[in-house]
């Protein structure tokens, strides 16, 4: 009987998790949970939650899917996520005033961040051993 690893798999790319930043922003930022998230998208809460964890990849035509579900620019996808944290923490960028997310929800998106970051680099560092 083989024994499972006790480490998370994360996919090694670093716009997978630049992606899964983003679903999290903008679950948080629309207040929804992930089980209204896999609800709106017809899939399993599972599935979802793998998404925003890292541990499944999101191909273009799911993450075009997500957005156009969500109501969310796919466009924004592409930006640095701390910056878009940042922006929402501040509640401005170059003049424009944006709605402040509330400082705990920006402490659990900071939080999230974190794990996924540590999962990545552990991720690459054990490649390198």
């Amino acid at each position: 009987m083989s024994k499972r690893s006790s480490a998370r798999k994360i996919c090694s790319y670093p716009m997978h998790i630049k992606i899964c930043k983003h679903l999290l922003i903008n679950r948080v930022r629309t207040d929804k949970t992930q089980q209204e998230m896999a609800n709106i998208l017809d899939v399993t809460f599972q599935q979802y939650q793998k998404w925003e964890k890292g541990n499944n990849r999101i191909y273009a035509e799911q993450l075009l899917e997500i957005c156009s579900k969500s109501k969310w620019n796919v466009e924004t996808f592409i930006s640095d996520p701390n910056s878009i944290l940042e922006i929402y923490e501040n509640g401005h960028e170059d003049g424009y005033q944006l709605d402040q997310m509330k400082p705990e929800k920006i402490g659990f998106i900071k939080r999230k961040f974190k794990v996924l970051d540590d999962l990545y680099n552990n991720h690459l560092n054990e490649g390198i051993k």
